[in-house]
């Protein structure tokens, strides 16, 4: 059998009533993201992951997070960095941000190593 990589840092991105609301594990490998039953499923929206460089810069897109079950992928290079100053949900029109940054940030989290 094949052993994951171990997970490096974490993330919880909770909501207003400090319900977890996507769990996010990132390895050297991965970074992988899980929902949680307190999130609700919008039809009108997508939420975005972004990372926050620490050295105020613009926020980096992660991709479009799942509202069901779990989404995974190779861990991207940017994530490596350890100027990263947290992570950051946003509420998106479908596919995503029209212009590459976020349309308007609902969550922020901050990433923990582990």
């Amino acid at each position: 059998p094949v052993t994951p990589a171990p997970v490096t840092h974490i993330a919880v991105v909770n909501n207003d009533d400090a319900e977890p609301l996507w769990l996010i594990e990132v390895s050297d490998e991965a970074l992988t993201v899980r929902t949680t039953d307190f999130l609700a499923e919008s039809a009108e929206n997508d939420y975005e992951l972004w990372m926050v460089p620490a050295n105020g810069e613009a926020p980096i897109s992660l991709g479009v997070l799942p509202e069901t079950g779990q989404w995974a992928t190779n861990v991207p290079d940017i994530l490596r960095s350890p100027d990263i100053s947290a992570l950051a949900v946003s509420k998106e029109p479908p596919g995503g941000s029209p212009n590459g940054a976020p349309t308007e940030v609902l969550y922020i989290s901050p990433l923990t190593a582990v």
